[in-house]
């Protein structure tokens, strides 16, 4: 039998002496964290939650545009504009629903809201008491909030207000 090397488990979140060294920083200066890579969307949307205001709801195009402020005086290796390659990006594969910069926004912090699963992008933000919700204004546009109101992170929950879920399965054709 021929052994195999077994890939390492992707790690979404953050080493317990990392989450100690920001949460201490939190407490003594007031300014939170943002636990993710400097200059990604990721980074740029907590980002601009942060810099928008904390337990605040934020409309979409404050957000965006603040994004854009964060991101566009950086360049990439290439010397190319962050904003502007993230604003034209497209999915990588065929897709049925293809994401506007609008929807990329939107499936990020979507993304960000994930805490657990195979896939829990938004364990950095939980680990730190946090999480992102999605409140809608009342007419189905989506606004955004970085919640911080969380004693543990075992209480932290996202709130996604405009998620439609199916209810049942589709009606066979």
């Amino acid at each position: 039998m021929i052994e195999t090397e077994k890939k390492d488990t992707r790690s979404y979140g953050m080493a317990s002496e990392k989450v100690s060294k920001l949460m201490e920083s939190y407490a003594s200066t007031g300014v939170f964290p943002n636990p993710f890579r400097p200059k990604g969307p990721y980074w740029a949307f907590v980002q601009s939650l942060i810099d928008l205001g904390l337990n605040k709801v934020h409309p979409y195009v404050a957000v965006r545009d603040r994004m854009k402020e964060l991101l566009s005086p950086l360049t990439t290796t290439a010397g190319e504009n962050a904003w502007e390659i993230f604003e034209r990006s497209r999915t990588k594969k065929p897709s049925q629903n293809p994401k506007d910069l609008r929807g990329r926004i939107i499936q990020n912090a979507q993304v960000l809201q994930r805490l657990s699963g195979n896939h829990p992008c938004g364990e950095k933000l939980r680990q730190l008491h946090a999480a992102i919700d999605i409140i809608g204004d009342g007419n189905g546009l989506h606004m955004f909030r970085l919640n911080t109101i969380f004693e543990s992170s075992t209480e932290v929950v996202a709130i996604n207000e405009l998620k439609h879920r199916h209810t049942g399965r589709r009606a066979a054709k």
